[in-house]
């Protein structure tokens, strides 16, 4: 029986990945089923491979709860970093103050974030800041694509964390288009997305112009805040002193609500989420009525 001549390269792609796995599962355990506590989180499966993907490590203890988790990327609460001073939180910001700040934030005469990176994320970022506790942080890791080849280019994700304390609302950046699926290409194995920290930057190769903010110092180009004194809070409904609510305000909830229905339709359409990730998304949004 004669042996194809194709057989010794797919041999050798097959060891190549192999080692490759290895390598970068060798500093932690894997784990497939991710964080039990995210709600059952299914690893969503390699484009290239069809696999499940395998994240390499659990979550540390830092982490304390997801308020968002699509198949990849997230908002969550984490504990404050050590001998951090504690946060001004609870902290209220409407969605459309954080979006037009978050927005203005460029790299390299580009915007960091798409518009549809914006319209995921914010909502549960405002969200988190409003849950969060002075001991605890907001961070999250948001996917999409940048590059010159638009919807064509690779796959890539930007990361942050995201307080507030002594008048301005912070955010650190970690990565910063980071093409994370490229190794994905060989292994199923996928590396943890770090946030920004305090102590030090993560990437070092790049510098943000702050837009509507300021970096909070010349050797920190991956820290912008923004004066919270000039940030307009999230909508709260009034006492029952205070009377109903003027009506513009109301047709603003519903215009919010209404535009988180159809990003919630249109993740559902490009499989970013499930269906059960879908219905509950869309149960908790209609539960704000």
């Amino acid at each position: 029986m004669l042996m194809s001549r194709e057989f010794p390269y797919d041999f050798l792609r097959a060891a190549m990945a192999a080692s490759l796995a290895l390598a970068l599962g060798a500093c932690s355990t894997l784990d497939s089923t991710s964080d039990e506590r995210a709600g059952g989180y299914v690893p969503p499966s390699n484009p290239y491979t069809g696999r499940k993907i395998i994240f390499a490590g659990k979550d540390g203890p830092e982490v304390l709860r997801y308020v968002y988790r699509p198949s990849l990327g997230f908002v969550r609460i984490e504990r404050i970093e050590p001998g951090a001073p504690g946060n001004a939180h609870p902290f209220e910001i409407s969605i459309d103050a954080l979006q037009r700040r978050l927005a203005s934030i460029q790299l390299q005469d580009n915007p960091v974030f798409t518009s549809d990176e914006l319209d995921e994320v914010v909502p549960y970022l405002a969200a988190a800041l409003a849950k969060a506790a002075p001991n605890e942080d907001v961070t999250f890791a948001v996917t999409g694509r940048h590059g010159l080849f638009g919807k064509f280019s690779p796959k890539t994700v930007t990361t942050g964390r995201v307080f507030a304390r002594d008048q301005r609302l912070n955010v650190v950046f970690g990565v910063m288009h980071d093409p994370f699926d490229i190794p994905l290409q060989v292994t199923d194995v996928l590396q943890p997305f770090v946030p920004g920290t305090r102590a030090k930057r993560i990437e070092t190769h790049w510098a943000l112009a702050p837009g509507m903010g300021r970096l909070v110092a010349d050797g920190r180009p991956d820290w912008v805040t923004f004066d919270t004194a000039r940030i307009e809070p999230a909508a709260t409904s009034g006492s029952a002193s205070d009377g109903p609510m003027p009506s513009p305000a109301v047709d603003s909830r519903a215009e919010e609500i209404e535009r988180r229905l159809r990003l919630l339709d249109r993740l559902k359409e490009s499989g970013a989420i499930t269906e059960e990730e879908y219905r509950e998304r869309r149960r908790a949004i209609l539960q704000e009525l």
